[in-house]
């Protein structure tokens, strides 16, 4: 019987600063920000700060729009829409002005889908999960490699008393103020991706986005959807996925206010 080995993709997202109170309703942009669409059928500029109002412009996926206007005290009084927390924002794209909602606008970058909606793939062989899992790491390391490209050399530093055998990790200072961890040990592979000041509705967008661009298989992605659907600030672990030869988790660290997505899949 082979002997599998873990190969893991982590994204470590540092959401918030101590001083903030609750994930989900942080504000991490300012005015004059450019923040990205992740609504996937397009986002809304409405007239007003509401659900009712009239539709001025539907911006499609991927687009950018300036934040213009930020309403008072937004960080105590978070809406809900769709189950995701968020602020209506005054918003500019092109010469469009309007209110849109923040739970769909992201300042992590992204890239528009094809005109067409994405074919997701049917496998018929058994190792379908498996397909899925390199897809899906394929996705993620793309991502991290087209957004965030270093600073500095990587900086290595080997642990001995880190799991069975030692750890070797390596640091390298991206963009933005971001760093990438890869560690390698004994049991695989993992790398973590450092992003402060990260809202909860930014990484379940990013992870529907990865998933997305993987074009996993229907049902996958409908049971990662539906996962997410249950995250809030409060959650302190979740798998979002668990198949035989593939998973996702989500957890919460309450000491410091981080969480830490986990793309894993098992090779042999």
């Amino acid at each position: 019987m082979k002997t599998l080995t873990f190969k893991i993709i982590s994204i470590f997202l540092l959401l918030v600063s101590s001083g903030m109170k609750l994930v989900s309703q942080s504000i991490n942009y300012a005015i004059n920000d450019t923040m990205y669409v992740y609504a996937f059928n397009g986002l809304n500029i409405r007239e007003q700060q509401n659900m009712n109002a009239k539709v001025i412009k539907k911006i499609e996926f991927g687009q950018k729009v300036q934040i213009l206007e930020i309403p008072e005290n937004a960080y105590d009084n978070a809406i809900e829409i769709e189950n995701i927390k968020g602020n209506w924002l005054l918003v500019k794209y092109n010469n469009t002005i309007g209110y849109a909602f923040d739970g769909y606008l992201s300042k992590l970058p992204n890239t528009p889908f094809p005109s067409t909606n994405p074919v997701f793939k049917h496998f018929e062989k058994a190792n379908e999960d498996s397909y899925e899992g390199h897809q899906m790491e394929t996705e993620l390391t793309k991502y991290i490699e087209t957004y965030y490209k270093p600073l500095c050399e990587t900086v290595e530093y080997y642990d001995p008393n880190k799991s069975k055998g030692g750890e070797k990790l390596e640091i390298t200072k991206l963009q933005n103020g971001y760093t990438k961890i890869i560690k390698v040990g004994w049991e695989g592979y993992s790398m973590e991706l450092l992003l402060p000041e990260i809202r909860l509705s930014e990484v379940k967008n990013l992870i529907l986005y990865i998933a997305r661009k993987a074009i996993v298989y229907p049902n996958t992605y409908k049971e990662i959807n539906e996962s997410l659907l249950n995250i809030n600030e409060h959650s302190q672990y979740q798998e979002i996925l668990n198949l035989s030869m593939f998973w996702i988790s989500i957890k919460k660290y309450p000491e410091s206010n981080k969480w830490s997505i986990e793309f894993s899949v098992a090779v042999s």
